[in-house]
């Protein structure tokens, strides 16, 4: 009874982000092609890894997401052993917690 109730959940659940996910679209009206997205950051004044990073944001746009998806991932690893590493010095343990059922 508990796996039929928690796979009733998860079906509502995916359900209501699907629809979410998909009423902006069908929202549209239909006004035809829109194109590509056209905006473009201007590179004015940066130098670096800056000019680099924005000329990655209006050129190829794909690899400039992934490359924000790895580093977000290193800063909360790195977030992660810096907290740890100060709870350590508190002496309080990080560890996972075992569940008894």
């Amino acid at each position: 009874m508990r796996s039929v109730k928690h796979i009733f959940l998860l079906t509502v659940e995916f359900l209501f982000l699907f629809f979410l996910s998909v009423l902006p679209l069908m929202a549209g009206g239909g006004h035809g092609d829109e194109g590509e997205l056209t905006q473009k950051v201007s590179t004015e004044g940066l130098e670096g890894f800056n000019l680099w990073f924005v000329n990655l944001y209006n050129d190829d746009r794909l690899i400039f997401a992934l490359i924000t998806l790895v580093i977000m991932g290193l800063v909360g690893i790195t977030i992660a052993f810096v907290t740890e590493f100060f709870l350590k010095m508190f002496g309080l343990e990080v560890s996972k917690i075992e569940h008894k059922e």
